[in-house]
């Protein structure tokens, strides 16, 4: 009986993990076609990248991966409307419960695995610039030490360093930041010569 318990018990969680990655197939579909669009989707292709995300996070509880990607992609979604003079994002008042749902799972991401840089880079993010909590500038720090080679955890950690005065820490961010991920070239030279004057 106990054998067969734990056979009943391994192959449900084989089963789980299976479907678990076929959701996942399905969100990274999804978010390459977003991310083409720099992050710029519709109310609809957001709401099946979410609920993808979601239903693998279901069947995977465990995963600090899952955990954290379904709400990096509920930020997005809230975050997307940019203003166009300073390119911050446009909080509305309907979506601060929802911020206030993301950082809480994102702390409960954090402790899930606690060596797992991204989730704190992000939690610090939104702590540090859009709710004005000054503990989010040591959790941006602590996520850069964690991932130094995650492309938007360089970024993030030079955006702070520029704000926070330390010019060359965040040129050396920045340079790794385009390193990994060519992508961010546009937003870095931008960086460079509308706020470090250095073209």
């Amino acid at each position: 009986l106990g054998v067969c318990g734990i056979c009943i018990w391994a192959l449900i969680g084989a089963d789980n993990a299976r479907i678990g990655e076929a959701y996942w197939a399905r969100t990274l579909d999804i978010e390459k076609t977003i991310m083409q669009n720099g992050w710029q989707g519709s109310e609809g292709e957001y709401a099946d990248l979410i609920s993808n995300a979601g239903a693998a996070l279901e069947h995977q509880p465990d995963s600090v991966k899952y955990q954290y990607w379904y709400n990096a992609y509920r930020w997005r979604s809230v975050s997307q409307a940019r203003d166009p003079d300073t390119g911050a994002a446009v909080i509305s008042e309907e979506s601060v419960p929802t911020i206030h749902d993301i950082v809480a799972e994102l702390h409960k991401a954090c402790a899930l695995c606690p060596t797992y840089g991204p989730p704190y880079s992000v939690v610090g993010q939104i702590e540090k610039f859009i709710l004005n909590d000054n503990g989010g500038a040591e959790k941006i720090r602590k996520g850069f030490r964690l991932a130094p080679s995650d492309p938007i955890t360089c970024f993030v950690a030079g955006w702070l360093d520029m704000l926070e005065g330390r010019t060359e820490d965040c040129i050396a961010k920045f340079e790794r930041a385009v390193q990994l991920d060519g992508n961010l070239f546009r937003d870095v030279a931008d960086i460079y010569v509308n706020q470090l004057s250095r073209p």
